[in-house]
């Protein structure tokens, strides 16, 4: 029993009452399946608590390591924004040239759908896109405990609708002919538009590399206690802007692509990449069939910054600050201590599983979004089940639940199986968001259904 290290361990873990806010979008690899409690059947476990690489030392030595990538999309009233804009809005913009009095009913007439268009989806409109890559190594000694390094690589991007109580106004005064033999061009309508809604755009693209170590600390005839702690170092840069509403109609109507993708992409070299260090620890308690564990992460509470808005006498400068009772000109992100609590049952071959977890508070992410996580799952491996060569032909299964009670009370299921080194995981929010994206292919803008959120893990893991 090495009691020293046992007890400096436990009241470090102890004494941050506070404390899982990640700096990382995605769950990793596999972790997706599993839920975001530690399994032992996966080397992704390592990026979890810091303490299961040292819970699951062997008696000969042991390396591994692993590779993944995650996609994800989600989204909020985009499909309704995109219906009332192909059916009420682009009409009226895309076939408009005009005699005065008409053009007056007609501008009149685009005035209302607007206004109707961003009131009904103002409030609950979103969407946002996460990609991540992941490379964890594991080296576990039996004698000098566990030792993991891992990189990663992350980029998320997210938008929103900001608006005034009339998001837009017609000034009849501002409708003036430009087109040959003094008609109206669908420009001329837009130019007579006061449009006060605007397209909040935020990137947050981030390189982390950790280092962890965790060892057995004590042991009885009941089981044995892990500690470890993970040391990371972040790389991040934090850009968000504001466009008015009415560049994007513009665009339409001069039958021009709209451009929010490229904006958001143009936008992202805005701020300078910013450097802060990390600290988590964690402990497991394992026993024959069952584990119980505590992590905190951030528990020095890493900050960074991101890009002034509203410098300056510009027409950009002047959106962004008309906007400013909605969103912070100035804006930071401190990366909180949060608190996770973990338990798993195994079956006494190790085939099932059953695993749980619980964030106790919330915290923010890098996009400033609130995150509070619970998840629970139940997978079968056959890893554990000898060296028979028909288990090769049998992938191991798993199925979790994940719930945010914090920030967009965000839920839903994800199913995955890995079958010798490789893994695929996915999630979704309903059943019919993978319908959805298999009809993605063949929509138009007029057909479009977007699912509510899905998302991609894929990866491979070896151990020598």
């Amino acid at each position: 029993m090495r009691l020293n290290k046992l007890t400096l361990a436990t009241l470090l873990v102890i004494s941050s009452s506070a404390s899982l806010a990640a700096s990382k979008p995605l769950l990793t690899g596999s972790n997706l399946g599993y839920g975001e409690a530690s399994n032992n059947h996966t080397i992704f476990s390592s990026t979890a608590n810091p303490a299961w690489i040292g819970g699951n030392l062997h008696v000969e030595n042991n390396f591994g390591m692993g590779l993944s990538g995650g996609f994800r999309f989600q989204q909020a009233g985009f499909g309704e924004l995109n219906d009332q804009y192909v059916n009420n809005i682009k009409p009226i913009l895309t076939s408009f040239n005009s005699s005065t009095q008409s053009a007056v009913v007609q501008a009149t007439e685009l005035e209302q759908e607007l206004v109707s268009m961003i009131t009904k989806v103002r409030d609950d409109f979103s969407f946002q896109l996460d990609a991540q890559g992941n490379l964890p190594l594991v080296f576990t000694h039996n004698k000098l405990g566990g030792f993991g390094v891992e990189m990663t690589f992350a980029t998320s991007g997210t938008g929103a609708l900001l608006s005034d109580d009339r998001p837009v106004t017609f000034d009849p005064s501002q409708l003036v002919a430009t087109g040959s033999g003094n008609s109206f061009t669908d420009n001329d309508l837009v130019n007579a538009l006061d449009v006060k809604t605007g397209i909040y755009l935020k990137t947050a693209v981030s390189t982390e590399v950790a280092l962890t170590y965790g060892d057995q600390f004590y042991q009885n005839d009941s089981g044995h206690l892990a500690v470890g702690f993970r040391a990371k170092m972040i790389q991040a840069s934090l850009v968000k802007s504001v466009n008015s509403f009415k560049k994007y109609l513009t665009q339409t109507a001069n039958n021009e692509d709209i451009t929010i993708a490229s904006d958001l992409s143009d936008h992202s070299d805005l701020n300078q990449n910013e450097n802060a260090f990390g600290l988590d620890i964690g402990a497991q308690w394992f026993a024959e069939n069952w584990m119980a564990g505590l992590m905190v992460q951030n528990i020095n509470t890493p900050k960074f910054n991101y890009n002034e808005l509203g410098a300056g006498t510009t027409n950009q400068a002047y959106t962004e600050k008309y906007f400013s009772n909605q969103y912070a000109l100035s804006e930071s992100v401190e990366l909180t201590p949060q608190a996770r609590i973990e338990g798993a049952y195994y079956s006494k071959n190790r085939h099932w599983s059953l695993a749980g977890s619980a964030d106790l508070n919330d915290a923010s992410n890098l996009l400033n979004q609130k995150q509070q996580w619970m998840s629970v799952s139940a997978s079968y491996a056959t890893d554990a089940a000898g060296d028979e060569w028909y288990y090769a032909l049998v992938p191991d299964f798993r199925i979790s639940y994940h719930s945010n009670l914090a920030g967009d009370k965000r839920k839903f299921y994800a199913p995955g199986l890995s079958w010798g080194p490789l893994n695929l995981d996915i999630a979704f929010e309903e059943m019919s968001d993978l319908s959805k994206l298999s009809n993605l292919s063949s929509a138009t803008d007029e057909t479009i259904d977007l699912p509510k959120m899905v998302q991609f893990n894929l990866g491979l893991e070896f151990y020598f």
